[in-house]
């Protein structure tokens, strides 16, 4: 079993703030490690950091293609978008981690996030 703190990946629960930093933490420095970036993008209305996790080959770099934003816990009593979010994370990660690129398509260079030549190209 995978371990950060109470509790595994293999049990569904909700964390508690604490344990969701440390599990942002864990993916970052694990499976999420080169491809990722953690930021704080505010305080929520008690003070509590409000934190991000960009997924990309790039991470920092803005891209040309289109990317994605999901939201989860925009509201503190439905917690249960974050853990959603917090799994698909972990996934999207360990699928790129395992086969150099991330779910989606069995050919060659496929839907994956592998570096796209046109990402250099528009930054020149």
């Amino acid at each position: 079993h995978e371990r950060e703190g109470k509790g595994s990946w293999n049990e569904w629960r909700y964390r508690s703030n604490e344990e969701l930093a440390s599990a942002m933490d864990a993916l970052h420095a694990g499976p999420c490690a080169g491809i990722s970036k953690l930021t704080t993008i505010g305080t929520s209305v008690r003070g509590v950091e409000m934190r991000a996790m960009e997924v990309s080959t790039q991470p920092g770099v803005e891209q040309t293609k289109p990317g994605i934003m999901l939201v989860g816990n925009m509201h503190g009593d439905e917690p249960v978008g974050r853990e959603l979010i917090l799994r698909f994370a972990r996934l999207l990660c360990i699928a790129h981690e395992r086969r150099g690129r991330s779910a989606g398509g069995d050919e060659p260079g496929g839907g994956g996030l592998e570096k796209d030549p046109s990402d250099e190209a528009s930054a020149k």
